[in-house]
């Protein structure tokens, strides 16, 4: 068995275990993983690792951290990898973890930006109606 047909049945295993619906991923050596993914039905986004693709989502993962609203558990790994993160700007104030100028690896924290900007993504898409399920809300 290769090592991608297990990476993917394990990963597989995490999105049958929490649910999940989507997933974002770097397009760099993930072809085959991607493809036995969407064979199992996993929806599968290529994540672009430019300023276009990641400083929305690392803005907003900068805003939750510095509010302390993310929340690891004390994983020591996350916080390793967090302290070791350091970002990059271009001319125009966008930003994007620098893996080149890091530390150490800051892999973790890739994932968790491309996670959140995943979720954003959706949100965004989203063009259910807010009021379906609640009334409207005056002050």
């Amino acid at each position: 068995m290769s090592s991608t047909t297990t990476s993917s049945r394990r990963i597989s295993c995490i999105v049958a275990d929490y649910d999940l619906k989507t997933s974002a991923y770097d397009r760099w050596n993930s072809s085959q993983t991607i493809i036995d993914l969407q064979n199992e039905g996993m929806e599968c986004n290529p994540f672009g690792q430019g300023y276009g693709s990641m400083s929305a989502p690392t803005k907003e993962f900068e805003k939750l951290v510095l509010t302390e609203k993310i929340e690891h558990f004390g994983n020591p790994v996350l916080r390793w990898m967090l302290a070791s993160t350091l970002v990059k700007t271009d001319p125009a104030g966008n930003i994007k973890p620098d893996k080149e100028k890091s530390t150490q690896k800051i892999d973790g924290i890739v994932a968790a930006i491309m996670a959140l900007g995943e979720w954003m993504t959706a949100q965004a898409n989203d063009e259910s109606n807010p009021y379906e399920n609640r009334e409207l809300l005056t002050l």
